[in-house]
């Protein structure tokens, strides 16, 4: 068991670090795994390493050559409004500011994004896929439930005390987590539904397994195979295609099937959390449990 554990942690490592320095969407897995006890001394090495490798791409001028300085940094980080104002590059119409050509603007990214929709044909969100069938701009701040759902669900997690149960409900929380980018996250490129590939090869092997949602496995990677088949744009490609129904048909098989697939997912959670979830309060861990239990 415990060389399994140690190869475990080491494809957990691998993970996070290609996630970290790709996607910052891991960002959302870090509550619960950081409090499920398994996961928890190999996430915090994983965050070190990372935040050792990008405090060097910030403070090293060979590996920053066009910083905007500390100062000016630490005067942006926290002014919101400035940042979605002055560091989107859509609105900015693709021309790079002296903000967007720091690497900081690898973090800031996300906060000059968070509400602006770039209605494109090759834009495949749900926020974006919602408004093209509304005719008008939903507010942002509804397609942020997915994200507060996981959350919830990421404090939940950790209370349930059979171990395997608990392991089983971390891998498909991190399987919605990283769903949510496609309903919450405004720009999304049709290219990036690729990243469902890895989920599917995880299903297929977790169909061996006696995982608690193994009759639900099947839905699962049908859903999947059906994200991944080629967009009916197709069958709009003669005709104008720019019209709010050849936009919603083209977008249809990527963005509801993700949408079934995270209630999907959702749903299981939240049985196994009913069933087997021993709520109390939760003990804080030392120093040394952290690093070293």
């Amino acid at each position: 068991m415990g060389l399994i554990q140690k190869e475990a942690n080491r494809i957990l490592l691998a993970g996070l670090l290609i996630s970290f320095f790709t996607k910052p969407i891991v960002l959302l897995m870090l509550p619960v795994l950081l409090m499920v006890k398994e996961t928890r001394r190999t996430t915090i090495k994983s965050l070190l390493i990372y935040s050792f490798v990008s405090m060097l791409f910030l403070i090293v001028p060979i590996l920053n050559p066009q910083s905007i300085g500390w100062n000016k940094m630490l005067d942006v980080m926290f002014d919101f409004d400035f940042i979605k104002a002055n560091m989107n590059i859509f609105k900015n119409n693709f021309v790079l500011n002296e903000y967007m050509k720091d690497n900081s603007i690898h973090w800031l990214n996300l906060i000059a994004q968070s509400e602006y929709k770039l209605m494109h044909i090759d834009v495949f969100s749900l926020p974006v896929f919602v408004d093209t069938i509304m005719g008008a701009e939903v507010s942002a701040r509804l397609f942020k439930l997915p994200i507060y759902m996981s959350l919830l669900l990421s404090f939940c997690i950790p209370f349930i005390k059979d171990v395997k149960l608990k392991l089983e409900s971390l891998l498909l929380l991190i399987i919605a987590i990283s769903l949510t980018f496609f309903l919450s996250y405004n720009t999304v490129w049709e290219y990036q539904f690729a990243s469902v590939l890895p989920v599917i090869c995880v299903l297929i092997v977790l169909k061996s397994r006696n995982v608690f949602y193994a009759k639900m496995l099947n839905g699962m990677i049908f859903i999947s195979l059906i994200i991944c088949l080629p967009s009916l744009y197709f069958v709009v490609r003669a005709g104008d295609f720019q019209t709010a129904s050849s936009l919603t048909l083209i977008r249809i098989t990527r963005v509801v099937p993700v949408v079934l697939f995270f209630l999907l997912v959702v749903i299981n959670l939240l049985h196994a959390i009913r069933l087997h979830a021993k709520f109390q309060r939760p003990k804080i861990p030392t120093l040394n449990q952290l690093f070293f239990d």
